[in-house]
Parts: structure tokens; sequence; C-alpha cells
């Protein structure tokens, strides 16, 4: 009898650390097999892809083909495994991979992911603009599902800590048009527009928006290794733009075209430095940094 029972109890611990062990496994598979999530929103004409479910510290692979094609872009993704992709073409489907890099073991991934859906929200038609009254920042936006996403107007008077001023809800699929009206009419003073999700997490914020004198234009990224971003809110019209140093010197200067300009400027020397843009006898400045 004691035979028996001390065979029976080598059997149940056997069992029992096989449980562990396959638990263990199958944790470990489902931790990096995670199922990628991927919500897109058009900005401007440009598709952002918001992924998320992705293995932490791994890279996300855009690709033009469901069979692989062409790498169109590549991003690498943060601790908890998200991502954004910004693409200023048409591209839908998008076709998603995501895989670990070699110096951290084996290659694992999570398979290709095609992407078909309709963009969840657009915006398009963000302006500032300056009257003797009060400040505007006006957008147009329509929303896939009414009160799925709502919309915020952060300010700031230093371009550094922004607070939100208003809030405001979609509540219908059509294109709609906001405006928020500042009253203070703080010259100089900056604005963001933010999107929330309706768990209230925020999913896109724009670049700050300011007139800066009399010239109302946005700059991004405000540090870079190769180009700037001019987005103008007014009419072109015999503008242009200069850069200068510490010196007060002027290095560059170009006339802007578009209504969003890419000003290149890799050949700068890395420091501080201020971009003025002339409109018509108007002028505004701001601050950049070529890294």
């Amino acid at each position: 009898m004691a035979h028996i029972n001390l065979s029976s109890k080598f059997f149940c611990m056997k069992n029992l650390i096989f449980i562990i062990i396959f638990t263990y496994c199958a944790l470990h598979i489902s931790a990096r097999t995670n199922t990628i999530q991927v919500r897109s929103f058009l900005i401007e004409g440009t598709t952002i892809y918001n992924i998320k479910g992705c293995l932490p510290k791994s890279q996300v692979y855009f690709y033009s083909q469901k069979d692989g094609g062409d790498i169109l872009q590549e991003t690498t993704t943060d601790q908890i495994g998200s991502a954004t992709l910004k693409w200023e073409k048409s591209a839908t489907p998008a076709f998603l991979l995501n895989t670990v890099p070699e110096n951290d073991g084996p290659v694992e991934g999570n398979g290709m992911v095609q992407f078909i859906h309709d963009p969840e929200f657009t915006l398009k038609n963000i302006t500032l603009e300056n009257s003797n009254s009060f400040t505007t920042l006006s957008w147009n936006a329509e929303v896939a599902v009414p009160g799925s996403y709502s919309f915020q107007v952060l300010k700031s008077i230093s371009n550094s800590e922004f607070k939100t001023v208003q809030s405001f809800d979609s509540w219908t699929k059509l294109e709609t048009p906001y405006a928020f009206n500042d009253l203070s009419h703080i010259t100089g003073a900056f604005y963001e527009l933010r999107v929330i999700d309706k768990d209230g997490n925020p999913v896109y914020t724009s670049e700050p928006f300011s007139i800066n004198g009399n010239v109302a234009f946005s700059l991004y990224p405000t540090a870079t290794k190769s180009d700037l971003f001019i987005h103008l809110n007014e009419t072109i019209n015999n503008a242009v733009y200069r850069i200068i140093n510490v010196n007060g010197k002027t290095i560059q200067s170009g006339n802007i075209d578009d209504a969003v300009y890419t000003c290149h400027v890799s050949s700068l020397s890395p420091g501080n430095y201020l971009i003025e843009i002339i409109i018509n006898g108007k002028k505004s400045t701001a601050k950049f940094i070529k890294e």
C-alpha cells in the first residue's frame, strides 16, 4: 500500500511540473504573438497609422503588397509595442509585418496584416487666423462613428506647457466645420489641436500653430537633422523665408511656393537658428534646432 501511495505522489508531481512548464510556455508564446491592432486617420491629406499590440522594441514594416513587395517604410515600436507610421500617398490596403530584430534573439513575427479600413476620422483645413479683436483656430472634421472621437484646443504662451482651453464633441459622420475663438488675443501664443478617443486617450496632436507677428504659420519639427516643414495659413503670394544664425547673419533664404513647404537644412551646422517668414512685407519668426 505504501508503494502505491509513493508512486501516486510521484505521478502527481510529474503532472504538476508538466502543467507548470506548459503554462509558462503558452504564456510566453502568447506574449510574443499579440494581435496587431491598426487604426488609420487622415490628417491634411496624410494617412497616419496608429499601431498597437506589436512586440516591444521590434520592427514594423510597411509593404506595398501582401506577399512582401517593396518596403515602403519601417519603424521601431516602443516599450509597450506601439508605433506610428505616416504615409502621404494612397496606401489602402496597407500591409504590415512585425518582427523581432536578430540581435534580440530568434527572429519572430506576428505575420502579415492586411489593413483595408477607411480612416476613423479626417482632419483638414486647419487654420489659425488673427483679427483685431480675437484669434481663431478652425478646422473641418468627419468621423466614421459619431461620438467616437472628440477635439481639444490647447494653448501655451511659451510653446512648452500647453493647457486645454476648449473641447468639442463629434456628433455627425458628415464633414463639419469647427472653430475656437480666443478672445484673450495674446500675440505670439501657440495653439495645438488634439484628437481624443472615446476612452480619453490622445491619438493625434498637431504641431503648434502660432501668429508670431503678422504671419500665421506652423513649423515642424522644431529639431531636425535634414528637413523643416513650413505650413502657411494664408494664401501664398510673394512668400519668402530666411534662416538666421545666433550672430544675426542670414545663412540661407528662398521662395516659398507651396502651402506646405519643405525647407532643406541638412547642410547647416548643428545649433540654434531663427527662421523668418515674409509675405507681402509681413514678418514672423520661429526658432528651431539643427541636430
